[in-house]
C-alpha cells in the first residue's frame, strides 16, 4: 500500500522523477537499468521503484514499454524501416512479441496502423486539457529574475509595477509574462523564473529590473483558472501526458505564462505555453 506523502516530498519527488523523465527522452536508444535511473533521481533502486509509480502512477518498466511504443508508432508512420527492424529497436525479442504489444496498446497491428500513413488518434493526447498549437511572435520585456524557488513570484511583479511607475510606463493593457526555465531537468537550486511585462524600445533598465526578448516559434497553449500553485502541475501534465502522444518533442526555450489580467487578481485567467517543435 502507498502510504500519501506530505506536500513537500511530493514535490522534491516530482522534481527528482522529472529529471529520469527527461533523461528517457533525451536518450532513446540508450539501455534503461532501474540501477542507473535511480541514481539520475538520486534515490535507492528500492525508493526509485516506489517513487516513480507514486508520482506516475504506473511502474517505470510499464512506463518505458509505452514510450517504446509509441516512439515505434511514429517510426511505422514515417520511415520506410520494416516492422522487424522497428520491433528490435523498440527492445523486443521477436517481432511476434512486438506485435502483441503493439496491438494491446494500440487496438491494431503494426502493418494496419503503417496502412494509415500518419499519426492516428491513439497517439493524441487522451486528456481533459483543451491544447491548441500555435506560435508565438518574439516579445521585448522587462523583467525580474528569481533562481532556485517559486516561492513568493508575486513580489517580484509588484517589484516589475513598481519599476514601471517610477519612470511612468503606462501599464494598463500591458501583458505580463512569467518565463521559466528552459532546462526541464534542472535541479531545484537552479530553476529559473523571469516575471516579465511587454516593454516598448527605450526603457532604462534600473532597480534590479533588465530587459530581455523573448524567443518566438511553436506552444502548445492551454488555458488555465485556478491557483497559481497547480501553474506547474499544468506544465506537468502538458510535458508528460500530452507530449509523449503527440507528434511533437519539447524545443528548449523557456515555457510561458501570459497572464489576463495581471497577476495579483484572483482567479487568474492564465496561457500557459510549452515549447515545442516538430
Amino acid at each position: 500500500m502507498l502510504v500519501p506523502m506530505k506536500q513537500t516530498t511530493i514535490k522534491d519527488y516530482r522534481r527528482r522523477v522529472l529529471r529520469v523523465l527527461a533523461h528517457l527522452d533525451g536518450n532513446p536508444d540508450a539501455p534503461v537499468t532501474v540501477a542507473a535511473l535511480a541514481d539520475v533521481a538520486g534515490f535507492s533502486p528500492y525508493h526509485f521503484h516506489r517513487a516513480f509509480r507514486s508520482i506516475v502512477g504506473e511502474s517505470i518498466g510499464e512506463y518505458v514499454r509505452a514510450l517504446r511504443l509509441d516512439r515505434a508508432a511514429r517510426r511505422l508512420a514515417r520511415s520506410d524501416a520494416s516492422v522487424t527492424d522497428i520491433a528490435f529497436a523498440s527492445g523486443y525479442l521477436s517481432v511476434e512479441a512486438f506485435s502483441r504489444a503493439f496491438s494491446a496498446r494500440f487496438g491494431q497491428s503494426p502493418s494496419t496502423f503503417r496502412s494509415f500513413g500518419a499519426v492516428p488518434p491513439a497517439l493524441v493526447a487522451q486528456s481533459d486539457l483543451e491544447i491548441s498549437v500555435e506560435r508565438l511572435d518574439p516579445v521585448r520585456v522587462a523583467y525580474v529574475r528569481q533562481t532556485g524557488s517559486f516561492d513568493n513570484i508575486q513580489a517580484l511583479y509588484d517589484r516589475l509595477y513598481a519599476w514601471a511607475d517610477r519612470i511612468g510606463l503606462d501599464t494598463t493593457g500591458v501583458r505580463a509574462i512569467g518565463a521559466s526555465s528552459d532546462d526541464v531537468s534542472a535541479a531545484a537550486e537552479a530553476v529559473r523564473y523571469d516575471a516579465c511585462i511587454e516593454c516598448p524600445a527605450g526603457a532604462t533598465p534600473a532597480d534590479g529590473v533588465s530587459m530581455q526578448t523573448l524567443p518566438g516559434g511553436a506552444y502548445a497553449v492551454t488555458r488555465y483558472q485556478g491557483p497559481y500553485d497547480r501553474i506547474g502541475e499544468m506544465f506537468w501534465r502538458l510535458l508528460f501526458e500530452w507530449l509523449p502522444r503527440t507528434e511533437y518533442a519539447f524545443e528548449k526555450r523557456p515555457c510561458l505564462e501570459l497572464y489576463y489580467p495581471s497577476p495579483g487578481r484572483a482567479p487568474p485567467t492564465v496561457h500557459l505555453c510549452l515549447p515545442i517543435r516538430q
